[in-house]
């Protein structure tokens, strides 16, 4: 953010009254424009700091979103990973349970074997 000034601190420094009779004292009223000089000088250094302040901040705050998008994404595809294995434990599971019961009927196919060859 630029800001436009009305004046600088040459204009301070250059500045001349005209003197009339009943006027101000001379010196009194450069001592006093030095002293603002002074301050506005100091403000403009505040302002300067400031600025890059705000430049390092945003470009940080930057990264930081850049930092926190990666991590949105990076979540996503752990969900997504999440989930496809959660659906391959529920097929295995299901493979499991049907092997499970297969070995159930033939054993109950077998027994019933023997039994008809120790019968004959």
């Amino acid at each position: 953010m630029k800001l436009k000034n009305k004046f600088n601190p040459e204009d301070l420094q250059q500045k001349n009254f005209t003197i009339e009779i009943k006027g101000y004292k001379v010196e009194e009223v450069n001592d006093f424009l030095d002293e603002i000089q002074a301050d506005y000088l100091h403000f403009l250094a505040i302002l300067a700091d400031l600025q890059n302040e705000l430049t390092l901040l945003q470009d940080e705050n930057n990264k930081l979103l850049k930092n926190q998008i990666n991590l949105k994404e990076q979540n996503d595809w752990l969900d997504q990973q999440r989930i496809q294995v959660a659906k391959n434990e529920l097929s295995n599971s299901d493979v499991m349970a049907r092997i499970s019961q297969i070995e159930k009927n033939l054993n109950k196919v077998l027994t019933a074997l023997e039994q008809k060859i120790q019968v004959n």
